[in-house]
């Protein structure tokens, strides 16, 4: 074949290509909720719902110091028992028609009869709270406990995370109850009280309690986890989480010969732990753009430019672009991999002495492609040094639970709930959650783990959760309510 040939042939392979290229990227499947406006019925129930009411009652919420913490432990005697008298006193229409129980003294499970013996459903909430640091307290525009209702906002912590889905919830139970509506399947609350130190306790213990009575949920949904509504003030997009990641932190423990530093001996046990960290530092566990990762960026360029449609598009041949890209971006590299970080290191106890020991933790957030095992053997491998001892801390580790299909029937349910509440919506994401939530307790007893909360967040506005100024707008609450009432109301 002639030069002109070869160049003729090399032409239409690249033309070829860009017009595949374009044709893939007008081809991308939209996650768009083509729905009318919220229909009359739905704006006359939110019309309904004093929306200051439900944010006095959070703010009431909020006054309970029901805090969670490894180093702050909650006030077990008067915080957590009071905020039970508080719920029953405030939600009497609910209570009469919900089963309770305390599991663990702190966590509460309700059970509302239903009418079937369908499939019941859950809803996840947590009662505890993270602490205040102390030295951040002035920075409060309102004092963290205080509960005020000021500017649009219930403040305070545990106003966004999560007594706002507790008492949104109740709220809807509540209203439905006393309307003298029956669910067609079970309805479980799920509080538990331990779900910033991980839930084994409050969720955990529950969930056990739910597996030897033999339930199975259809579905169960829980705090956000990134999962919520957004606006610029003229189009509205949300996102649904649907995974999340597992949890395991590993102790690494160097051993040397101790003595004076006069006298300088090998092996260092501090040199040896640097080493050991640096390996891991500069090593990445293996991952990629694929599954669940790969639909939320897909759904998310829906808003972005066309270069950057074309690229997410066309994976086939822009993977390494796309994860170069993303992986550039904060937080970019937890959707494409497990993901570690030193945050724990101990060694010498005085400036002249050479230490025995020296160890540091290292906290891994596990991606759903991986399993605990595999990151251990990855550990291992990584440092290659067979005289730095690896084990779990404090056992404190679990699996990453399975990812929820996002063409299950009960996403799509979901989906057409948030549309009937909501509005267009444009796009929904389905979401690749970062963190962990009491969500995973419940994995084995669920068909769907889903993470949603009903909160419209205004383009610049900042909820801070576990901040400084946690806040939440009230303008949320009414239709938040009528959210859960329609979840409710269409669980077959």
């Amino acid at each position: 074949m002639s030069w002109k040939g070869i160049l003729a042939a090399i032409t239409i392979a690249f033309f070829g290509l860009i017009a595949v290229m374009i044709w893939n990227t007008a081809r991308m499947p939209s996650t768009r909720i083509d729905a009318e406006l919220p229909d009359e019925e739905i704006e006359k129930r939110v019309s309904s719902i004093d929306g200051t009411e439900v944010a006095t009652h959070l703010a009431e919420a909020v006054r309970f110091r029901t805090i969670s913490s490894d180093t702050q432990l909650p006030n077990k005697a008067e915080s957590f028992p009071a905020f039970h008298d508080w719920l029953e006193s405030t939600y009497p229409d609910a209570h009469a028609v919900m089963e309770r129980e305390r599991v663990n003294e702190l966590s509460l499970l309700y059970r509302w009869p239903g009418r079937s013996d369908c499939k019941p459903i859950g809803f996840i909430s947590h009662l505890d709270v993270v602490p205040v640091e102390e030295e951040s307290i002035e920075d409060w525009t309102h004092p963290p406990f205080a509960g005020a209702v000021a500017d649009g906002y219930v403040w305070g912590r545990g106003s966004v995370d999560t007594k706002s889905n507790l008492v949104m919830t109740m709220e809807a139970v509540e209203r439905l109850a006393d309307d003298g509506f029956t669910p067609s399947c079970d309805v479980y609350l799920l509080f538990g009280h331990d779900e910033e130190t991980g839930g084994s306790e409050g969720a955990g213990a529950m969930s056990r309690i739910l597996t030897e009575q033999g339930i199975h949920f259809d579905w169960v949904l829980d705090e956000s986890g990134g999962g919520s509504i957004h606006t610029d003030g003229s189009s509205k997009w949300a996102q649904i989480t649907l995974s999340q990641r597992g949890y395991v932190t590993f102790e690494l423990t160097a051993t040397g010969v101790g003595g004076h530093s006069a006298v300088p001996l090998r092996p260092n046990a501090i040199l040896g732990l640097s080493r050991a960290l640096m390996r891991l530092s500069n090593s990445s566990m293996p991952g990629g753009l694929e599954g669940l990762a790969l639909e939320m960026v897909k759904a998310r360029v829906q808003r972005r430019s066309y270069l950057e449609r074309l690229l997410v598009a066309n994976t086939w041949i822009t993977k390494p672009v796309v994860e170069w890209i993303i992986e550039s971006m904060p937080g970019g590299a937890a959707i494409l991999r497990t993901t570690h970080s030193p945050t724990v290191i101990e060694g010498g106890k005085k400036d002249n002495v050479l230490p025995k020991t020296a160890r540091a933790l290292v906290n891994f957030r596990v991606h759903p492609r991986d399993d605990i095992e595999f990151v251990r053997r990855w550990v291992r491998e990584t440092i290659d040094d067979d005289s730095i001892k690896v084990s779990v801390y404090q056992e404190r580790a679990f699996e990453a639970p399975p990812a929820t299909d996002s063409s299950a029937p009960q996403v799509t349910r979901f989906k057409e709930v948030i549309g009937a509440v909501y509005g267009p919506i444009d796009p929904l994401i389905p979401g690749f959650g970062l963190a962990a939530s009491d969500a995973r307790h419940y994995a084995p007893i669920a068909d769907a783990l889903l993470k949603f909360e009903p909160v419209v967040i205004r383009e610049g506005d900042a909820l801070n959760p576990h901040d400084t100024n946690e806040r939440l707008p009230i303008d949320s609450l009414a239709r938040g309510v009528v959210f859960y009432q329609r979840l409710i109301e269409r669980q077959e």
